[in-house]
């Protein structure tokens, strides 16, 4: 992997940028995916089909996502989180009103799939990139008052979409969802982000790494096996926070809850990432 030149922390510009992003991954986490929670059973309904095609639409479309995020790193590495994440913000609100056309099994999955392909271009895999390219050695911290500010995203976004419900359809609710996409994250990630990263020179990479030798934790079989496990461990972690903030209105209103009080101990959960 390559040598990058990263800038130092800039002042105020990086309170900015991540103010910036924290709003942009509230509302990309809270359209792109938190808004689905609320909107499955209206979705069921309309499309006169059991509740198995709509969650399966949704599953196909995550496992897809996360095959194809590498090449999403890739794009960013080549032309910068700026170029990307304006792109991928342009895409989702495409990919919204694509959802929102959705009228059978194959437009419905294939909108779910490139919603959430291009996700990878838009949530925080790509925004820590973003904050790493333009804070340098000060982007752990900011990476965590990012992680903070978008935990809100399920907090704001399940409320304001319940209350939606009351006067618009799902179909009205992800086409409102997409303009935001264009009007806000578009914007924002345009005039905010930072550009191509600039690589180190080859000759000054080849003396680095000659010149640097930097203690190994984990070596040979041990470090493979550790990655393995350590991947795995991540793997199960997100396959049941995805399992539970997908279902999780579902089931409380089956245990007889009214709608309005299932998203508010939902609500009440708070923060996560």
């Amino acid at each position: 992997m390559s040598s990058l030149s990263l800038p130092a922390p800039r002042g105020q510009r990086g309170l900015s940028l991540i103010f910036a992003l924290g709003v942009t991954q509230v509302v990309g986490y809270g359209c792109l995916y938190y808004a689905f929670a609320v909107l499955a059973p209206g979705i069921t309904a309309s499309l006169g089909w059991s509740p198995e095609w709509t969650y399966g639409g949704f599953a196909v479309g995550l496992l897809i996502g996360g095959l194809l995020a590498p090449t999403a790193g890739r794009l960013i590495d080549r032309y910068g989180t700026r170029l990307v994440m304006t792109v991928g913000s342009a895409l989702a609100g495409l990919s919204l009103l694509a959802l929102a056309e959705a009228r059978g099994p194959v437009s419905y999955i294939g909108a779910m799939v490139a919603l959430e392909i291009v996700s990878t271009m838009v949530l925080y895999d790509a925004a820590f990139t973003a904050l790493t390219q333009a804070r340098g050695i000060g982007a752990r911290r900011a990476i965590s008052q990012l992680t903070l500010i978008g935990g809100f995203a399920s907090t704001l976004f399940w409320p304001l979409t319940t209350a939606l419900l009351n006067s618009f359809d799902w179909r009205d609710i992800y086409r409102i969802y997409a303009v935001l996409q264009f009007a806000l994250c578009v914007p924002l990630h345009w005039l905010l982000l930072p550009g191509p990263i600039r690589l180190a020179p080859k000759n000054q990479q080849a003396s680095e790494t000659a010149d640097i030798s930097e203690p190994s934790y984990l070596d040979g079989d041990t470090r493979r096996h550790a990655f393995v496990l350590l991947a795995l461990a991540f793997s199960l972690q997100g396959f049941v926070i995805s399992a539970m903030s997908v279902h999780m209105l579902t089931m409380l209103q089956g245990l007889g809850l009214s709608a309005v009080v299932a998203v508010g101990i939902g609500a009440m959960v708070g923060p996560r990432p």
